[in-house]
């Protein structure tokens, strides 16, 4: 009798064993996946803003009213997957811009991102941190890419990425079985994609979320090697239930950035009773 619960028990194991290496190489797919498609999606917002680069409207920052007549109808044919066109001088002043009440406003009062473009040498494209404005709807980061005039660099021109457009588009109908579900973070560790919209925005490292967490080294490691490139696998608790997951970084296109695609694993294959 009790040889064949041994047995029973035995096999069990193996099966849930069975089911969970199975779900791995499958999420491990899928999370490559999302990662390319996030991947090339970022890639074709930044080719339309390097092609707005070369237009002589956008150029000429010595016309404003012209600059910002451009800007307005660039918008108009890009607002699904970009908002609140400008466009910033060589010193980081936006010059020109869909917002009329930001013009001769310093980027640097909105982060460091568009100055460390302008102080690079090779004036890379420029990815800022996850925000949400007042009155937004939505989690924002600012995009931006050099301009060039005649071969000088003459500023930058630059877009907010509206992340529910990426949520609805790609990740919104993502799920399978009852609890698996797929998280999106950047290198700062910020949500920037969770099934449970309350979520989005938040930082994983923050102990008000940390603290749901078990062990929560974990977590720290996790939002470390996101940070730094790698990708792997790593086992958890949430609220005292046992989670896999897998998870997959990708650079973002022509930064140093590197965001994280991470895929659990549904909860009943753990059960072995």
């Amino acid at each position: 009798m009790l040889l064949g619960f041994f047995v029973i028990s035995k096999v069990k194991e193996q099966l849930v064993e069975v089911a969970i290496n199975d779900y791995k190489e499958q999420q491990t797919l899928l999370a490559n996946q999302i990662a390319d498609t996030l991947s090339n999606n970022l890639t074709n917002v930044e080719n339309q803003l390097q092609l707005m680069a070369t237009m002589p409207e956008v150029q000429n920052i010595d016309d404003t009213n012209q600059c910002n007549a451009k800007l307005d109808e660039l918008l108009h044919v890009n607002q699904k997957q970009l908002g609140n066109l400008a466009r910033t001088d060589p010193n980081g002043i936006l010059v020109c811009s869909v917002n009329r009440a930001i013009i001769g406003q310093d980027t640097a009062r909105y982060g460091k991102y568009v100055h460390n473009l302008i102080d690079d040498p090779s004036h890379r494209p420029v990815l800022g941190p996850l925000t949400k404005p007042a009155g937004a709807h939505s989690n924002v980061a600012a995009l931006h890419v050099p301009v060039y005039q005649n071969g000088v660099f003459r500023g930058t021109i630059g877009g907010a990425l509206y992340f529910n457009k990426f949520q609805d588009e790609y990740l919104k109908s993502i799920k399978f079985g009852n609890t698996g579900y797929v998280v999106v973070i950047d290198d700062n560790a910020d949500i920037l994609y969770h099934p449970s919209p309350a979520q989005n925005g938040k930082n994983l490292l923050n102990p008000a979320v940390l603290k749901f967490f078990e062990p929560q080294s974990r977590m720290r490691q996790l939002a470390e090697n996101v940070k730094s490139g790698k990708s792997g696998t790593f086992e958890y608790n949430l609220m005292g239930t046992k989670k896999i997951a897998l998870y997959k970084s990708f650079m973002v296109p022509e930064t140093s950035r590197h965001w994280g695609v991470i895929v659990t694993i549904p909860d009943f294959t753990f059960s072995a009773s």
